[in-house]
């Protein structure tokens, strides 16, 4: 997703990540915001959803990555779509972004398949393994296989964090910037509800 600054979203995946048998969560989003205006601004709220996931990964199955087309010639790919799966059991693609913005003031446009059969969950599979393979530079049959061997996202992520073309873990500042107390404040002057950072 390329805005992750949704904090009731990163709490609702926070509550979920303390379970013991709770989900992996993978986010691949852009390495960093773009220009001055969208760091202080997009980049310190989606800092801030990333400290709250961060906290809650007690059980280490958060994946916070960006996608490089070369690590060695620090060349990131920019991240643009707005893509989730869960799971088999549902693909959802379409222009919402994970902020407040896309979740209650604008009208945006999603398609989601939810798996009613097993032709279906086959279908879905086929979409997350290509995705996967795609960021990870492998032929979709050896993320299938993978899959299959480890059931884990995350484990094939870290098999090939040292690859030239992978998926490379976004660095996360520990410091809120003073610039947030502003931006929340803003934020709450035109309702939108916005916690503080964990």
């Amino acid at each position: 997703n390329q805005y992750f600054t949704n904090d009731s979203l990163a709490g609702a995946l926070a509550a979920r990540l303390r379970e013991p048998d709770g989900p992996e969560v993978v986010i691949i989003s852009p390495k960093e915001c773009q220009g001055w205006l969208e760091k202080s601004t997009m980049g310190a709220f989606r800092e801030s959803a990333f400290r709250i996931l961060i906290a809650a990964d007690e059980h280490q199955r958060l994946r916070l990555v960006y996608p490089a087309a070369s690590r060695s010639r620090d060349v990131p790919t920019f991240v643009h779509s707005k893509v989730m799966i869960v799971d088999e059991d549902l693909a959802r693609v379409g222009s919402a972004n994970f902020s407040h913005r896309s979740m209650g003031m604008d009208t945006e446009c999603d398609v989601a398949a939810i798996a009613g059969d097993a032709d279906a969950r086959v279908g879905i599979r086929r979409i997350r393994d290509r995705l996967l393979a795609e960021h990870l530079g492998l032929p979709a049959e050896d993320v299938a296989r993978d899959m299959s061997r480890g059931g884990s996202i995350g484990a094939l992520i870290d098999a090939h964090a040292n690859a030239d073309r992978t998926l490379v873990r976004i660095e996360v500042s520990q410091q809120v910037p003073a610039a947030l107390a502003v931006l929340q404040a803003a934020a709450e002057e035109l309702g939108i509800d916005v916690a503080a950072p964990a």
